[in-house]
C-alpha cells in the first residue's frame, strides 16, 4: 500500500480542519445558545389593586403608583410590603400616559392626558419628604401626552409627545427643557433627528435617550415602526440604532430597564427584548410568565440593582439576568 507524502498528508489534515471549523462556527452563529435570564415570584406582603395606575416612579426604598381614583399607593422595598398611600391634590387632573422622571429624591410629572384623552401641560414636583408634598410648576410649553422625560445636568428634557394642533394629533419631535434651578422652560427649542413613532419604548442608558418602535401613519403599510435611535442631550445629536426585532401591536409604551450597561424593552405580549448599545444588536429574552392569580406585570422598578415587576394586582416578581 503507498502511502501519501508527508507534504500531502498534512495539506488535507488541514483542509479538514478548516473545513470542519468553518461549518462549526457558521452553525454556532446561526443557532445562538438560549438566554438563561428567568423570572421568580417574590413575597409581596398584601394584595394591593393597582389595576388603576397609570404612571410610577421610584424614590430610595419605595415605589409610587399614580391611580386614576386620585391616590399615590405605595409600596415599601424595605419592607417587602403596601404601606399607604398619597392623595393627589385637588387641583391635579387625574392622568395617564404622563411623563415622569426622578432626581434628587424628588419626581417631577406632567403632561398627559384626561378625561376623554384630551391633553394636559401642568407639571407638578412630588416630595415625599416635604410637609407640603406637591408643588405646581410652570406649565409646559405645550399641551401633549405619550411623551417621555429624563434628567440631564439638572435639567427636565421632555420629548417625544403627540400634540394636537388644528384639530390633529401630531407626533412632536421638539424637545422641551425645564430648568430645575430657575424652574423656568427654555424657549430655544432642540429636536430629536428622527421619527421612531410616538408611544414606543424610551429608556436612559449612558446618558443618552434610546428610543423607537412606537406608532407612526407614515410608515408603508403599518401605523408601527421598527425604526430605533439614541439621542444625546450633551450636542442634541440623534444616531439610528438597529431596528427592534418586532412590530409592536398597539400604541402603548413599553415598559423598559436598564441594566448592566444594557438596555431592556418589555413588549404588550410580555416578550422581553435586551439591547446591547456596544454590538447595536437586540436579542430576544424569555418571557414573562402570567398567572391569573397574579394579574399581568404592568411596570418595573430597580431597587439595590435588581429588578422587580409589579402586577395588576400588586404581586410582585424579580427578574434573574443570565
Amino acid at each position: 500500500m503507498r502511502q501519501l507524502p508527508d507534504q500531502l498528508g498534512i495539506l488535507l489534515c488541514a483542509l479538514v480542519i478548516a473545513i470542519t471549523g468553518s461549518y462549526c462556527k457558521k452553525d454556532k452563529n446561526e443557532n445562538p445558545s438560549p438566554p438563561h435570564d428567568r423570572w421568580e415570584t417574590i413575597n409581596s406582603g398584601k394584595e394591593r389593586n393597582i389595576g388603576t395606575a397609570k404612571w410610577s416612579f421610584v424614590i430610595n426604598d419605595k415605589a409610587f403608583f399614580g391611580s386614576t381614583e386620585g391616590d399615590l399607593h405605595i409600596y415599601d422595598f424595605s419592607r417587602k410590603d403596601w404601606t399607604g398611600s398619597f392623595t393627589l391634590p385637588s387641583e391635579f387632573e387625574s392622568r395617564w400616559a404622563c411623563a415622569v422622571a426622578v432626581h434628587n429624591n424628588k419626581a417631577y410629572i406632567g403632561n398627559g392626558r384626561y378625561g376623554a384623552g384630551q391633553f394636559l401641560s401642568d407639571w407638578w414636583e412630588f416630595d415625599p419628604e416635604a410637609s407640603n408634598p406637591w408643588r405646581r410648576l410652570p406649565d409646559c410649553p405645550v399641551a401633549g401626552g405619550d411623551g417621555t422625560a429624563f434628567i440631564h445636568e439638572g435639567k427636565l428634557h421632555n420629548t417625544l409627545q403627540i400634540d394636537e394642533r388644528q384639530g390633529n394629533e401630531t407626533i412632536q419631535r421638539r424637545v422641551y427643557v425645564f430648568d430645575l434651578a430657575t424652574e423656568s422652560w427654555s424657549q430655544n427649542f432642540n429636536q430629536v433627528g428622527a421619527n421612531c413613532g410616538s408611544s414606543g419604548f424610551a429608556f436612559l442608558l449612558n446618558n443618552k435617550l434610546h428610543f423607537g418602535a412606537g406608532y407612526n401613519n407614515n410608515v408603508p403599510g403599518s401605523v408601527f415602526t421598527k425604526e430605533c435611535a439614541v439621542y444625546n442631550p450633551a450636542d442634541q445629536q440623534t444616531t439610528k440604532i438597529a431596528q427592534f426585532p418586532v412590530e409592536m401591536q398597539r400604541a402603548e409604551n413599553a415598559i423598559t430597564f436598564t441594566q448592566n450597561g444594557k438596555g431592556y424593552v418589555l413588549g404588550q405580549h410580555k416578550e422581553l427584548f435586551e439591547f446591547d448599545p456596544a454590538a447595536n444588536k437586540w436579542r430576544e429574552m424569555n418571557k414573562v410568565p402570567e398567572q391569573a392569580a397574579l394579574g399581568p406585570v404592568t411596570y418595573l422598578h430597580m431597587y439595590n440593582n435588581k429588578v422587580f415587576g409589579f402586577t395588576t394586582k400588586g404581586k410582585l416578581y424579580e427578574y434573574i439576568p443570565g
